[in-house]
This record gives C-alpha cells, structure tokens and sequence, in this order.
C-alpha cells in the first residue's frame, strides 16, 4: 500500500507514532500508576464500593467498573493515558493541514505535562477529560457518537473538581455555538448558565443519591485557616472548643513550606486538639461566618496572600512540581522502577532545575494574560482564533477560581491551565493566523500627532 493509501484510511500516520510511542514509553514508565495517599483512599472505595466526597465519588465509582474488567490500578492509568494519547492525535488530526500540527501530539512529552502524567489524580482526570472532549468537538462536522462522547467526558471533568466550572464555563459556550452555530451570544451564555446548573443538580444526585457518598465537609480546610488567622489578629481562639495556645502555635508552623494554610493538618497532631475533635462542620461554619463579619478586609488579605502562595514567584522554588512512585499502604502496591521511570524522573527535575519558571504557576497566569491580549490584533483564520480565546480564558478563569479556597501550593492544581494554554499555542502555530503589528504601529503614529486630543 502506497503512503497516499495509507494517508487516506489514516491521517497524519507519522503523529500517530509518536502517539503510540508516547502512550507505550509512559505505560511503561508509570506502571501501575504513581499514586499517593489520595490516590490509595479512592483505590480503596473503589473496591469497597464505599464512597465520601473528600475525593470525587464519580473517580472512585469510574475506577470500580475498570478494575472488574482488570483488577489494580493500571486500568485507571490505561485510561488516563488514553485519553491524553488520543486526545492529542484528535487536535492533530483537526488542525490545517500544517507541520506544526505533530505538536499537538508532542505536547504530551512536554515537562509541564509528563511530570504528573502518570499521577492517579483527579487533576489530571480533569485534565485529559476536558482536552479529549474539546478536541472531539473541534472539527468541522462531529458525528452524534463524537459529540455524545464529548458531552461525557465535559460532564466527567465538571463532576471531578469542585473548581471544574470555571474551566467549563468559555467551554460549553464554544461547544453551544459549535453544535448550534445559528444561536446568538446571548442565548449561548444562558444555555452556559442553565447547562452549569444541571450540571450541579445531577451531580448532587448521582453523589449522594445514587452512590450515597459521606458528606466529608471539605471547606472545613479553608474555615480553619481562616479562623486561626482571625484567632491571631483578635488575640483569642475562634475555633470552637481549642484553647488559644494550641491555635498559635499552629499560626507559626510550618506546613507544605508555608504557615498560611494546612492548619488543620498541624492541629491533627495536637493532643489538645484531638481531645475534642471532631468539631461538626456546623459549629466550624457558625465561627467562621461570625469571624469574616468582624473581620471582612482581613479575611479578603489572607486569603489574597494564600494565593499568591499558591502563584509562587521568582524568589521561591517550584513546590511539588512532580510525583512519582506509590505512597506506602496496606495494600501491597508497590512500584518497580525501571529505565523509564528513572529517565522521566531525570528528565522532569532536569528541566525543573534549567528553567524552573514553568513550574510555576504565576508564570503561566502572565502568559496566558499576554496571549489573550495578543488575540486582540490578530489576523486570520476565525475559528482557529476563537478557539484560543476559549482555552486561554479557561485557563485564566480555572486559576483565578482558586482565589477564594487557595489549598497547598501544589503545581497539579494549575495542571489542566498549563496544558490548555499549551494547547493555544500550538493551535496559533497550526492556524494562518498572524499579528497585525502594522496597524498597531499605524495606530500609535497617529496617536501621537500634534494636536490629536
């Protein structure tokens, strides 16, 4: 068969290697799957069918229906790895035809997204779900099985974070006009707004309904840092039941390299604290409540300054900008490292050591920022061009979402931004777009003629 013969029946068969190559060279690297302790927690519900919203119970649901077809953890690896492998041939696929499009394909050797590739988590969960529907949704004519597919994997990637709704928002409004291209901006952002609601409805009852998961109160993390930063500026404890000692000394510890958040993990090795613990999310929620009141400016600078942990910045080190391996457990899980695994690990923290920028996310925040203002003179293909819009504004919007719950400052938790914006920038390579500096230089040349007021 000739290459024409082959080209035809299999587009771009040269991307499709690589793809092959970069799903097998991780497989092997990652086998069965790096997994932390979150990971092992949602392990274990899924073999024991009981689940708890500390993690997504759709996670641990999901990986219960892989794991009888293929008990261990590898059948979640399998399938995270798929569906980034694939993805990625699916935006070569649909770009012009263009030599940069094998760079869609590339991307999933980039450091910025091979260093948690293997990771069972769910931002990475979000991740490939969202580049994967996207991607179906990006061609000129998606069939009903690609657009039936892409609607799940949106669904799954909306019911896997709680923040997911920021990154979803431009994305159904593109996904809305794109199955729809006679509707109206209007009508598009309320189909957006109704849809996001749904969305919200069906997973409340597919969580606690239909997998009946525990209620673990998760913002209790955030309430607690709040109030023991409130404890120090009112000079009493606000946390129900914990003297003021035990809650100073917490302010001072450090945890995760900062003393802003993760307090209650320092109080989980208090005696004083366990004594009385738990403190039932209700109590927690009424100090808190009663605590922001009193102290709303405060509030809103703490937690200014706990994302700005979060960012990082020059001065500061990339913070766990990389895992690998499986956290002890009861289970016998265990991770026999080989050359590939020792090659990627190489690999990351080289990078991260040559330019440790890109594992930062306050980096990756001023470029999507400055691209998007750069999509303002650009000339060219429309669609291509919107398309960037709506990956740099989920990108922006996915880390904005954090200002309010900043957690650790973990890098996976911009994981789905860095790739998003990644994802922009091949497509502005792949597209016949171009900057129109001329106008630009032309418009400041006339603003600055005499007498122009």
């Amino acid at each position: 068969m000739k290459n024409s013969d082959i080209s035809r029946f299999l587009p771009y068969p040269r991307a499709l290697l690589w793809a092959i190559l970069g799903f097998v060279f991780f497989t092997i690297a990652c086998y069965p799957g790096f997994m932390s302790i979150d990971s092992l927690d949602q392990y274990k519900q899924a073999h024991t069918l009981r689940f708890s919203d500390g993690h997504p119970p759709v996670m641990a649901w999901l990986w219960s229906k892989l794991i009888s077809i293929w008990d261990g953890p590898q059948s979640l690896l399998l399938m995270h790895l798929g569906m980034l492998w694939g993805g990625l041939y699916i935006w070569c696929r649909n770009a012009n035809d263009n030599r940069a499009a094998v760079w869609f394909v590339l991307l999933g050797a980039a450091p910025w997204v091979a260093n948690f590739e293997g990771v069972l988590w769910k931002d990475m969960g979000l991740a490939f779900s969202l580049l994967l529907g996207l991607g179906l949704l990006i061609g000129k004519k998606p069939t009903k099985l690609q657009t039936a597919v892409a609607i799940g994997m949106l669904m799954y990637a909306f019911m896997i974070r709680i923040n997911a709704p920021a990154a979803l928002l431009p994305i159904i409004w593109y996904a809305s006009g794109k199955l729809f291209p006679a509707l109206s901006n209007r009508i598009k952002l309320a189909i957006t707004v109704i849809l996001l609601a749904a969305m919200f409805a069906f997973t409340n009852f597919f969580n606690y309904y239909l997998l009946g998961a525990e209620k673990n109160h998760i913002a209790i993390f955030m309430m607690v840092d709040d109030l023991v930063h409130l404890s120090v500026i009112e000079d009493k404890s606000l946390l129900p039941k914990v003297d003021f000692e035990t809650v100073k000394e917490c302010s001072q510890e450090t945890v995760g390299d900062t003393k802003l958040v993760g307090r209650l993990f320092c109080l989980a090795n208090k005696p004083s604290y366990l004594n009385v613990a738990p403190i039932s999310h209700e109590d927690i929620t009424d100090a808190w409540v009663s605590a922001v009141k009193r102290n709303p400016i405060e509030c809103v600078k703490f937690r200014l300054n706990a994302y700005l942990y979060l960012l990082r910045d020059p001065t500061k080190g990339p913070y766990i900008y990389t895992f690998s391996g499986i956290s002890s457990n009861e289970m016998g899980l265990v991770l026999n490292y080989n050359v590939a695994t020792i090659v990627l690990n190489k690999y990351v923290s080289g990078m991260a050591h040559l330019a440790p920028f890109l594992f930062k996310p306050y980096w990756w925040l001023i470029a999507a920022i400055i691209f998007l203002c750069a999509t303002l003179i650009m000339q060219g293909d429309k669609e291509s061009l919107s398309l960037i819009r709506v990956l740099l504004v989920s990108a922006i919007f996915y880390m904005l979402g954090y200002m309010p719950l900043a957690p650790m400052a973990d890098f996976r938790y911009v994981y789905w931004s860095t790739l998003a914006i990644s994802l922009a920038a091949v497509t502005f390579a792949a597209s016949n777009l171009k900057l129109d500096t001329a106008a630009v230089r032309a418009k400041f040349r006339i603003d600055q003629m005499p007498g122009k007021y």
